[in-house]
């Protein structure tokens, strides 16, 4: 939905910018990392924390194995993206890696 921020947050952690993220609206996941990496957070404004610690948008954060990371809700705007060193791996169909799970 938010072109710019989508590619904003991969371009902060080395992808190249139409790379798959996660995209989220309103309330963002929580989510445990099994492996160490560089994440981004960008879009919406939300209150993003690291094993309880805030930590900023928009900016490349350093993850480490079993860290935990929770979003939370928007307190303006929208849509976030969650950049992850790498991206996400999931199937192109018809020329988007958009997935619902339904």
């Amino acid at each position: 939905m938010d072109q710019s921020s989508h590619r904003l947050a991969n371009l902060l952690v080395g992808n190249p910018g139409r790379t798959a993220c996660l995209e989220f609206a309103l309330t963002g996941p929580t989510l445990i990392f099994r492996t160490a990496t560089f994440i981004a957070v960008t879009g919406a404004q939300f209150s993003p924390t690291l094993n309880g610690d805030p930590i900023p948008q928009n900016q490349a954060i350093q993850i480490h194995k079993n860290d935990q990371l929770e979003i939370g809700t928007a307190k303006t705007g929208r849509y976030g993206y969650l950049a992850i060193k790498g991206g996400i791996k999931v199937p192109i169909v018809m020329d988007s890696r958009s997935t619902t799970l339904r």
